[in-house]
């Protein structure tokens, strides 16, 4: 069994619950937390695990940056194509 603590500050809790969804296969694992810090004992660790768990946390960290910068331009595009298919249905 190990036990790694990551800083909330530097990820939510989206990005925590995504990365562990991943690493399912590669160990079981159980996610606590703190005041200030994620803690998350796993219970097979590896060194592939802990490849995995780093890229994945870098993968959903920018997913979520992404998301957050283009949520307006999402959220125009998907009232257009309503817009577009009430139009559609009117006629």
């Amino acid at each position: 069994m190990e036990i790694r603590e990551l800083q909330k500050s530097d990820y939510t809790e989206w990005v925590i619950r995504n990365t562990l969804y991943w690493l399912t296969p590669y160990s079981r694992w159980q996610l606590s937390d703190s005041s200030t810090h994620w803690i998350i004992q796993f219970e097979s660790p590896s060194n592939d695990l802990f490849y995995e768990l780093d890229k994945l946390l870098n993968d959903y960290t920018l997913r979520e940056n992404v998301m957050e910068k283009t949520s307006t331009i999402r959220e125009a595009i998907t009232l257009n194509v309503l817009k577009s298919i009430q139009q559609r249905l009117e006629a």
